[in-house]
């Protein structure tokens, strides 16, 4: 929706959509500490995001490479506290900051229409059913109206919410994979500190859910490991699973060979190949974060291996074809 949303802005007024956030949004709001990933120059003093290593259980930091240009709208601007500040200050006031009409108010208010119905089921008796507008979701927590926009990327979670009734505006990061179901409940306790309400404590509620998910994750893996098919071996020489394999979505995975062991490059993953059984290599947990994956060679009528098959990002299964 957001790449969609980039392609009609630079179609219609014949810039790039970093231009059009530049000239339109940055430069008004005096964001100067605000760029895009990949085309602008990472400050020195940046953040880094975190996840609980399986090997050790420790918060191990990760670096992320670029996002792709492609999807810059959907979430490649890099920005700090002070700049996003700014950008609540003009939200709250209808698009004025500083007494300049950055964005037109009936831009705003559009923005706040609802849509459709997010959440139909409703968990909480303190939070209604949420309503999605443009980009952002309007619901009710104790009586208050909240429009908020929560995002996740490279293990970052934000939370973007204001009060319009109260002119209150908040915005809140954190950078630690493991407590990433919070990032829609995190506001509601500054949201009680600040109306002198009852404290409810949504981190024990979220904890209780992790817990129970990190269970159902451990029998998923048991699950997994006791269909492992014992004492077996490929099919064919390491040097013949080697090569570059193209999905014309998802992009190459190349595979190599390091001292006899079977590599895997794709996008900033770079792991050793284990094998699992038959023709179905894994990675493992390193320490760096990336989700396990799971490689199966597939072979032509001339049994050559001609494919690999693999869920990236853990989405639909999908066969790369090698390239040749």
């Amino acid at each position: 929706m957001y790449t969609l949303a980039g392609i009609a802005i630079e179609a219609v007024s014949v810039k790039s959509w970093e231009e059009n956030v530049q000239e339109r949004i940055f430069k008004p709001l005096v964001m100067n500490s605000s760029g895009f990933t990949g085309l602008s120059v990472r400050p020195d003093n940046h953040s880094l995001s975190y996840f609980e290593a399986e090997t050790s259980g420790k918060l191990t930091a990760r670096t992320f490479l670029a996002q792709l240009e492609l999807i810059a709208p959907a979430g490649n601007i890099y920005s700090n506290m002070t700049d996003m500040s700014k950008w609540l200050i003009m939200q709250v006031n209808g698009g004025k900051y500083k007494g300049k009409q950055v964005i037109a108010a009936t831009a705003v208010e559009e923005t706040k229409i609802p849509n459709s119905i997010s959440d139909k089921r409703g968990r909480y008796d303190e939070l209604s059913n949420a309503i999605y507008a443009m980009g952002r979701s309007l619901q009710t927590y104790k009586g208050t109206k909240i429009i908020s926009h929560t995002g996740s990327i490279d293990g970052f979670y934000s939370n973007l919410s204001y009060l319009p009734k109260d002119s209150l505006a908040l915005f809140i990061v954190h950078n630690s994979v493991s407590a990433g179901s919070l990032l829609s409940v995190m506001n509601l306790p500054l949201i009680d500190i600040l109306q002198n309400r009852e404290l409810t404590d949504w981190s024990s509620r979220y904890r209780k859910d992790y817990l129970e998910d990190q269970e159902k994750n451990k029998k998923t893996v048991d699950e997994i490991n006791a269909l492992q098919v014992k004492n077996t071996v490929p099919s064919h020489l390491s040097l013949a699973y080697t090569g570059r394999f193209n999905h014309p979505v998802y992009g190459d995975i190349l595979i190599g060979l390091t001292n006899n062991d079977l590599q895997i490059q794709y996008r900033s993953l770079r792991a050793t190949l284990h094998h699992w059984h038959y023709d179905q290599f894994i990675t493992m947990d390193d320490g760096k974060g990336f989700p396990d994956m799971r490689i199966s060679f597939l072979t032509n009528d001339k049994g050559e291996i001609d494919r690999i098959s693999t869920r990236p990002f853990e989405d639909p299964l999908t066969e790369f074809v090698r390239m040749k």
